[in-house]
C-alpha cells in the first residue's frame, strides 16, 4: 500500500508530462508538487504504521510476561517455576531488542 499507490500516482503524473508536449508551467509545477506530496505522505504513513506495529509488539510481550507472572504465583512445582523464570527472561530480552 505504501509503495503501490504512490508509485501509480507518480507514474501517471510522469506519463501525463511525457505524453503532452504543450503543458503549461503551472500544470508542470502542480504535477511535480503532487508527486512530492504523494511521496512525503506515503513515507510519513509508513513511519507511523511501523512505529505503531513496534509498540503493539512490545505491548503483546508485556501482556505475555504479565500472564506468566500470574501463573508463576500459583505454581508449586520447582521445575515449572524455573521454566517460567527462563521464559520471562527470554521475553524481556526480546522486548529489549524491540526497544
Amino acid at each position: 500500500m505504501f509503495i503501490l499507490i504512490p508509485t501509480a500516482i507518480i507514474f501517471l503524473c510522469f506519463a501525463y508530462l511525457q505524453l503532452n508536449d504543450n503543458v503549461s508551467i503551472y500544470i508542470q509545477v502542480f504535477l511535480y508538487f503532487i508527486m512530492i506530496l504523494t511521496s512525503t505522505v506515503s513515507f510519513k504513513l509508513y513511519k507511523k504504521v511501523k512505529g505503531d506495529m513496534k509498540l503493539q509488539e512490545i505491548n503483546s510481550i508485556d501482556l505475555e510476561i504479565h500472564q506468566i507472572h500470574k501463573k508463576l504465583k500459583d505454581e508449586k512445582d520447582e521445575s515449572r517455576i524455573v521454566y517460567f523464570n527462563n521464559k520471562i527472561k527470554a521475553l524481556e530480552k526480546e522486548k529489549e531488542n524491540y526497544s
